[in-house]
């Protein structure tokens, strides 16, 4: 194992990701760079300059190895027809923003498959944009499906559209933490509402945070009773704090999840049941 040193970070500039812009920066494993607008695809060691970078995600994941980060330069958008799993144990980063929101995008054109499905430990999203489904789509955009996965989603940005009828992120069997995330409702119609904007499968697990997210039920809602649904799962070491529920954005907690939880803003009569 060599340290690598980058005395100037990895190379990005506010705003953005702390992990992106910080410097000097030393880490264990390698950086690769992705662009689609000046990127060419080739086996490992390319992608390791940032002048020359890797043009698909799927690419920097197979020269990736375990605690390697995966950074998306500013202006990158890919549309998958598949998903992409992660067992690795990977840092994605997008790099810049966009009107407030993250200017990197990932979107699916596909029915019935998920975006990310992380399998393993320590997999991590930051700032990074998810926009609706161009299909109608049933499962989770960002799934956490690994035992023990230590997974993190920070400053990213989802819409949830009528196309999305899964939800945004899945979370099961897995310790995780989202924040400074923002989802929200972006139908218009309530016949097209969107499912849930973050949701917990049925097995119980240990450990999940959330911290500043803001969840929006936008113009019409979501179609989940609520947004935020960890009703079926039983969760212990359940700590939410800095949590806005807005324009009727509701929580619900089931009754055997242990913990704390803090709503910062709660607009237009959005409420937690626990």
């Amino acid at each position: 194992m060599s340290i690598q040193y980058y005395p100037n970070g990895i190379g990005g500039y506010p705003p953005g990701d702390f992990l992106d812009t910080c410097k000097p920066l030393q880490t264990s494993g390698n950086v690769w760079y992705v662009s689609s607008l000046i990127g060419t695809d080739a086996v490992a060691p390319a992608g390791q300059n940032r002048e020359k970078p890797l043009a698909t995600l799927a690419q920097a994941v197979t020269n990736a190895l375990d605690e390697d980060i995966i950074v998306f330069l500013q202006g990158h958008t890919q549309t998958l027809t598949a998903v992409q799993t992660l067992a690795k144990s990977l840092t994605l980063i997008g790099e810049g923003t966009v009107s407030d929101k993250p200017a990197v995008s990932f979107v699916m054109n596909a029915a019935a498959t998920s975006l990310f499905n992380a399998t393993t430990a320590g997999v991590e999203f930051r700032n990074l944009y998810f926009p609706q489904n161009l299909q109608a789509n049933a499962s989770p955009k960002v799934a956490f499906t690994g035992t023990g996965t230590d997974g993190l989603v920070r400053g990213c940005y989802f819409d949830c559209g009528p196309t999305d009828t899964g939800t945004a992120i899945s979370i099961g069997t897995a310790r995780c933490r989202v924040e400074n995330t923002t989802l929200i409702s972006t139908a218009t119609t309530r016949a097209a509402q969107p499912s849930s904007a973050i949701k917990t499968p049925a097995a119980a697990f240990s450990g999940l945070v959330l911290k500043d997210v803001v969840v929006s039920a936008g113009t019409v809602g979501f179609s989940n009773f609520a947004a935020v649904d960890f009703s079926q799962t039983a969760i212990a070491l359940l700590k939410v704090e800095g949590l806005s529920l807005l324009l009727g954005a509701d929580a619900n907690f089931g009754s055997a999840c242990t913990g704390r939880c803090n709503v910062q803003l709660a607009t237009g009569g959005s409420r937690v049941q626990w």
